[in-house]
């Protein structure tokens, strides 16, 4: 809702069931932690990469080293959020990420 435009969320408890989510339905941003069951976020993200998604992916990690910078850069992370971080801030870089799909396309994608 802080987004200012209509957004449903889906929830992944593992890089598994996000990679299980994302073949059923394409989706317009991905949002993961670094820190996940199974794979972690940045091979969950490498993972999506080569198979096609094109779509704005954001890393959040209370990890925050150079080593995986430089693995998050390598697989084109969108935004790379440390935390804690303020909702504020987070709902900024994902509104920046949004906002110039939604005008590519030219309308919002209505929440079910």
């Amino acid at each position: 809702q802080m987004l200012g435009f209509p957004y449903t969320l889906d929830q992944a408890s593992s890089a598994e069931e996000g990679l299980d989510l994302w073949d059923a339905q394409s989706y317009d941003i991905v949002l993961t932690d670094y820190n996940l069951r199974g794979k972690n976020g940045v091979k969950m993200i490498d993972e999506l990469r080569r198979q096609g998604a094109a779509v704005p992916m954001v890393l959040f990690t209370a990890y925050d080293s150079p080593q995986i910078r430089r693995d998050a850069e390598a697989v084109q992370v969108s935004a790379f959020l440390t935390k804690p971080f303020l909702i504020e801030e987070f709902v900024g870089v994902t509104r920046r990420l949004l906002v110039p799909r939604e005008a590519a396309v030219g309308a919002v994608h209505p929440a079910p």
